[in-house]
């Protein structure tokens, strides 16, 4: 959503920009059509791309059939190992590939946001409700009980391999699950973003600063300036700058911390690769696979 000096425009969920205000120049008359980039989604060996019209294309390894989407329109795609999850247009969820400890099966309902990490996701409801599903052998599928009576929600749910983290609509983080490298420690003050690795975890401030804790990616440098935007992947992130150039630090053992120059609107980091999409609209991925 963005705002004007007397109008407002959004982009819905299939791609369709509506705005409201004033209407003296014609700025309310938007052209019809789906507007948008979409996203790409980097898994394992795969990768998902959701365009703008709602669609969903995947290559890379299809062993469990985590390549193989079902049809239908979506507003949102997120892939992990071996398996892949997608956020339809009415907010029901849908997730394929293989299925180990539950990461490919999904609550039932209707979400207006999905997260999904290496072994399983998160969701939330408009209401401030939610459901998590995967491995859940470090309590990772429950989030931290937040006080009840005093208007307070989660407004951000995402998980890793053994801990997850959310983000209070204070601003305010609580992490949960595998604390052994204090990856579950959340740092005081507010979080525009978090996301979860193996054994750390990172978050984008709103001021656009960066700070990782948890693991050995708590002694490594962050990148200093301001970001818009934080993807983790299993040992290693990425940022995009104010810029819209990119940033990414940690394990480099496949290039998938080496990004391409140009400017970005999107990136999706995971095991040993990472993707990302171009402000012109095309997607590109680096680092081991697919």
């Amino acid at each position: 959503m963005t705002a004007g000096y007397q109008h407002t425009c959004a982009l819905t969920v299939d791609g369709r920009a509506i705005c409201w205000g004033d209407d003296t120049y014609g700025q309310l008359k938007v052209p019809s059509g789906p507007f948008g980039m979409g996203t790409v989604a980097a898994g394992y060996a795969h990768a998902c791309d959701l365009d703008a019209d709602g669609s969903l294309v995947c290559s890379g390894s299809n062993s469990s059939g985590e390549a193989t989407p079902p049809a239908g329109s979506f507003a949102d795609v997120g892939t992990g190992g071996s398996f892949s999850c997608a956020r339809s247009a009415t907010g029901t969820l849908a997730c394929w590939g293989f299925n180990d400890s539950g990461r490919a099966s999904p609550p039932g309902g209707q979400y207006a946001d999905m997260r999904v990490g290496s072994l399983g996701g998160c969701a939330l409801t408009g209401a401030g409700g939610y459901g998590c599903w995967g491995l859940n052998n470090y309590g990772q599928t429950m989030p931290s009980f937040l006080p009840i009576g005093i208007g307070m929600h989660y407004r951000q749910l995402s998980r890793g391999s053994f801990h997850g983290c959310g983000i209070v609509n204070d601003g305010s983080a609580r992490c949960w699950g595998y604390a052994g490298t204090s990856a579950t420690t959340a740092p005081g003050g507010s979080w525009l973003a978090i996301g979860e690795g193996d054994q750390f975890s990172c978050g984008l401030r709103p001021n656009g600063t960066l700070a990782c804790w948890g693991g050995a990616m708590a002694a490594t440098p962050v990148p200093a300036g301001g970001f818009k935007a934080l993807s983790v992947g299993e040992e290693h992130a990425c940022a995009i700058r104010d810029s819209g150039e990119l940033a990414c630090w940690g394990s480099n053992a496949h290039g998938q911390a080496t990004p391409p120059a140009g400017r970005f609107v999107h990136v999706s980091a995971s095991y040993m690769q990472t993707c990302a999409v171009r402000d012109d609209g095309s997607r590109t991925c680096w680092g081991g696979s697919p």
